[in-house]
């Protein structure tokens, strides 16, 4: 099974947001189409209502931390219950 770098896979997907088909790269690149579609997936680039640009990877990253912090805002709610009982 080959590996491929991350830097080869963000190249992949710029070329297919900048037109390229998916076919066009399958056959080009020797890689499969499910492949393919994974990466687009994960390293697409979003375009935001204010006009930034992210990469899905980040967001995903940025959820998973979002997450994490209102976990953590939730042991922090019972404790402040517990030494707040007189």
């Amino acid at each position: 099974m080959k590996r491929y770098d991350v830097e080869f896979k963000k190249m992949i997907v710029e070329f297919y947001e900048g037109g390229k088909p998916v076919k066009d790269l399958i056959i080009e690149y020797c890689i499969s189409e499910p492949t393919t579609y994974s990466w687009i997936k994960k390293y697409r680039t979003i375009t935001t209502d204010n006009g930034e640009v992210t990469i899905n990877e980040d967001i995903a990253k940025m959820k998973k931390e979002m997450a994490r912090l209102r976990e953590e805002k939730e042991v922090l709610k019972k404790c402040i219950s517990i030494f707040s009982v007189k």
